[in-house]
């Protein structure tokens, strides 16, 4: 996820309006599945899946170091695996606007033969209203090293930011009636979806900055049978069930999200999207998130959709 240097550090700021190739990639990666997506991005709004993976842009926009041989070193992300996601959306982001990612590299750390790291961000418009708050966790490498021992570097786990979800934010909701209906039981499912290598590639583009997703070739060297799917990818069938059941800005006025990507899908599987209503109150609705692939998960989590007009 990062180079080695010191924990925790400083990121240098991205600047710049989310790039329009990349969202057109994201839709062509969610093809026929992608309407409410597609909707937001007619309005000038960025689909589920751009706010979700801000950190890894801010760590892909750092400035890189030359190696040795005075080439370029590649980007801090290139054949790592994103496994943890928390994620916090403030306001809808929008597209052709300035947007400023800042944040930090956190901790790193060394579990059962693979290395983690951990970094957090902040995405804010060129007023500097805060859009978007994450936390990001990866493997640097996709192979497990049986001899490596475990190590912590950097800042303790129990001081790394996670923002919670933002009520003061869900007053600007316009799915709060939506919402405000959901009862502890309810289950929304989505219909089977194969994740194709073509699917894959419409994602990645010619230029992929993580080429396991859509290169046969690097995937194989990167210690996989197959390409596999994106955690942002595969969390955006999930996101797209659900803005189509209750409204496309459903995720977009403090919700928050804790996933976990816990097994990989790769391409040519089957996945099935799955959310289910934990939990209401005056201050929230709570939902456990799933995506099963061929039958086994391989996403879980919670949502939490705040409502306005209730203290913290």
């Amino acid at each position: 996820m990062a180079e080695a240097t010191a924990w925790p550090r400083t990121l240098s700021p991205v600047e710049g309006p989310a790039p329009r190739d990349r969202v057109e990639r994201m839709l062509s990666g969610m093809g026929k599945e992608g309407a409410a997506a597609r909707a937001l991005v007619e309005r000038g709004l960025a689909p589920p899946e751009l706010p979700t993976g801000l950190t890894l842009a801010l760590l892909q926009g750092q400035p890189r170091r030359a190696a040795a041989d005075g080439a370029p070193r590649p980007s801090a992300v290139a054949g790592g695996v994103w496994v943890r996601e928390q994620l916090t959306v403030h306001a809808p982001v929008p597209l052709d606007e300035t947007l400023v990612t800042s944040g930090a590299a956190l901790r790193r750390f060394a579990r059962g033969g693979r290395v983690y790291a951990v970094s957090a961000s902040q995405t804010r418009d060129a007023r500097g209203r805060l859009l978007a708050s994450n936390c990001t966790t990866g493997l640097e490498r996709y192979r497990r090293d049986p001899g490596l021992a475990d190590f912590v570097e950097g800042a303790p786990e129990s001081e790394v930011p996670v923002a919670g979800p933002d009520r003061a934010a869900a007053a600007e909701s316009p799915c709060l009636d939506v919402i405000r209906a959901l009862r502890t039981g309810d289950v929304l499912v989505g219909a089977p979806i194969e994740i194709t290598l073509e699917r894959l590639r419409d994602r990645d583009g010619p230029e992929p900055a993580n080429p396991i997703h859509s290169d046969p070739a690097a995937a194989r060297a990167a210690g996989l049978d197959v390409p596999i799917a994106g955690g942002a990818h595969v969390l955006a069938f999930l996101q797209e069930v659900l803005l189509q059941e209750w409204g496309d800005e459903a995720l977009y006025h403090g919700a928050q999200l804790d996933v976990r990507w816990v097994a990989p899908v790769r391409a040519g599987a089957r996945i099935m999207p799955r959310a289910q209503v934990t939990r209401t109150s005056a201050k929230e609705v709570e939902l456990a998130l799933e995506v099963l692939c061929e039958g086994t998960a391989a996403l879980v989590g919670r949502a939490r959709l705040p409502l306005p007009g209730a203290p913290s």
